[in-house]
């Protein structure tokens, strides 16, 4: 038997950077929608995971198959930087005042 080529974070990483699809790796499904451009590399990470990995995949009628728990953090990380750089904004102001003086 031949030595694997992937190892799962690599495979599930590569699978997650392409557009209309999303691996949920508790549960062990691929979810590939209408939309998702997978192409012969994708596929055979896919295959990888399904056949070594235990992996199921569903394919969606859905264009977007981010779950709400990923879009929730999505937003609650860009929120979160918004209030750094605001603070970080005071904090510079707070200086430049000072040594203005």
């Amino acid at each position: 038997m031949s030595k694997s080529k992937y190892d799962e974070v690599y495979a599930v990483r590569s699978v997650m950077a392409k557009k209309g699809v999303s691996v949920d790796t508790l549960g062990k499904v691929i979810c590939i929608g209408k939309s998702a451009e997978v192409g012969i590399r994708v596929r055979g990470k896919i295959d990888y995971l399904v056949n070594h990995c235990g992996y199921v995949v569903v394919y969606t009628k859905q264009t977007s198959n981010a779950p709400n728990i990923y879009k929730s953090y999505r937003k609650l990380l860009s929120t979160r930087r918004q209030e750094n750089a605001i603070d970080n904004n005071e904090d510079n102001d707070d200086n430049v005042d000072e040594t203005e003086d």
